[in-house]
């Protein structure tokens, strides 16, 4: 239960990321999409995922360092941002190895 709602949080986060850079109400859907194939107990459904969500942390990384890089320059406080967007990144790269446990592989044929 916990691996689904951690899951759902990430890409809730994402959607709301997406929607706070203005990429348009299609792009911020997609990872709810996503997430909803999860339903589909299909392998590919889990192996799609697996991937929005390496992809996903990828973005973190990037928004991560753009973020750090933005305040040295302004001369404002970096540290604490990196380190929460920087933890978002791993637990968004955590939530796909959470998708090749045992008990999810056994869900999805």
């Amino acid at each position: 239960m916990f691996r689904w709602i951690l899951l759902g949080a990430l890409y809730a986060l994402m959607s709301a990321h997406c929607l706070f850079h203005g990429l348009g109400l299609w792009l911020c859907a997609l990872p709810l999409v996503l997430f909803s194939l999860l339903l589909v107990k299909r392998r590919w459904a889990l192996r799609l995922n697996q991937v929005a969500l390496v992809l996903m942390s990828v973005e973190w990384v990037r928004t991560t360092t753009t973020l750090i890089l933005t305040r040295i320059e302004m001369g404002e406080a970096w540290l604490r941002a990196g380190v929460i967007l920087g933890v978002v990144a791993l637990i968004t790269l955590w939530g796909a190895a959470l998708l090749q446990s045992e008990p999810v592989l056994k869900t999805y044929r």
